[in-house]
């Protein structure tokens, strides 16, 4: 398993858009976490909310990724090379 995490350095809103936003968060069955926010009243508008929030995605890989490379001149697609298959260990 691994994890990335997401760091949205500032946003700004509605405490309806914020709510809606984290209910979406929760209601789309993948693997999220939020483990930092912070919140404050934008010093222009007391309606709206300022802050910062850290996310962390969990996912898995399900095998070797696809390796693209460069097309080659007057080639209009770009050429797509199949995964490695893994080794097989051979029993003795």
């Amino acid at each position: 398993m691994y994890e990335m995490a997401i760091d949205c350095k500032e946003w700004d809103g509605t405490l309806d858009a914020l709510v809606h936003f984290l209910y979406g968060l929760e209601s789309a069955g993948v693997m999220l976490d939020m483990r930092q926010m912070f919140i404050r009243p934008s010093p222009v508008d007391h309606s709206h909310l300022k802050g910062s929030f850290v996310l962390y995605c969990a996912y898995m890989r399900e095998g070797p990724a696809t390796v693209v490379q460069k097309p080659e001149t007057g080639s209009r697609k770009p050429a797509v090379v199949p995964p490695v298959p893994a080794r097989k260990t051979l029993k003795k």
